[in-house]
């Protein structure tokens, strides 16, 4: 069999996802060809991310290859698939500071998570303060590896692919000292990785 038939047994098989439609799979046959077998590697929720939601050339061809690359290569570098398991120092007191989490499913069973980043107004400002922009964008990519993992979750258990969650902000204690230019720029930072 070639590269496309062995990807579409692996990628239609798995009762968890939505099978990808024939036109992604000649999107995924293009990016076999250019990542080769690496590409059996990467995770399906994130494939099934860059295939579905990849901006288009001029001619209209997906431009899934490039971005792909590019992200697993930052995901490499970064260490983000241990962040999980190992998560960044300091990770019990950004928790602390601003706890985020699942707090429950809505009815079409995408997890809703919950974040408090103004739980403690001064706490916060001493530790962004102390905290450097790359310490703020680890902490935060390791939260959304932790939403990843939560989609997956929701996805085994409804028997599909959910892609998205619902996303609460309590924006109780947060106020105008919250967007002084340091932490504007952290969360700047943040938003170039997202």
């Amino acid at each position: 069999p070639d590269g496309t038939e062995r990807m579409s047994e692996m990628f239609t098989s798995g009762k968890d996802w939505d099978p990808f439609t024939p036109a992604e799979l000649a999107v995924l046959a293009k990016v076999h060809e250019r990542l080769g077998p690496a590409l059996a590697d990467v995770p399906v929720d994130l494939l099934a991310q860059f295939v579905r939601s990849a901006p288009h050339t001029a001619s209209g061809e997906p431009c899934v290859g490039e971005r792909l690359e590019a992200a697993l290569a930052w995901r490499a570098r970064e260490g983000v698939d241990q962040l999980v398991q190992a998560p960044p120092v300091g990770r019990d007191e950004f928790e602390w500071l601003m706890p985020a989490g699942c707090v429950g499913h809505d009815r079409e069973g995408r997890p809703v998570i919950l974040e408090r980043p103004g739980r403690d107004r001064q706490a916060v400002l001493a530790a962004l303060a102390a905290m450097s922009a790359e310490e703020f964008v680890r902490q935060q990519v390791c939260s959304k590896e932790c939403i990843r993992h939560f989609l997956g979750a929701a996805s085994r258990r409804r028997g599909r692919r959910i892609s998205k969650f619902v996303s609460v902000i309590d924006a109780g204690g947060i106020g105008r000292h919250h967007f002084d230019r340091r932490n504007v720029a952290f969360f700047k930072a943040f938003a170039e990785v997202s």
